[in-house]
């Protein structure tokens, strides 16, 4: 997806429909994942931050993302401060 395409409107709504989408399937699968791992709670949290872990170390390596972390977005002289 290309954000410099993408409004800011555009990218919060969706942003705020992926949030409300994902969130439920999150804690459904948390509880199943729970019950298949006996309960093991801490063993779960681990689990989810070593994932999380490498996840951020595999998309921060990619070019791509970096340089959609670089790009900064010029303010519009007509956007009024509130």
């Amino acid at each position: 997806m290309n954000m410099k395409s993408a409004s800011s409107r555009l990218f919060n709504r969706n942003f705020f429909l992926l949030w409300q989408g994902l969130m439920p399937l999150s804690m459904g699968m948390s509880g199943v994942l729970a019950d298949l791992l006996n309960q093991d709670i801490p063993l779960l949290f681990v689990i989810c931050g070593v994932l999380a872990t490498l996840m951020a170390i595999v998309v921060s390596l990619d070019p791509e993302f970096r340089k959609y972390m670089a790009f900064e977005v010029a303010k519009s002289s007509s956007t009024k401060s509130q």
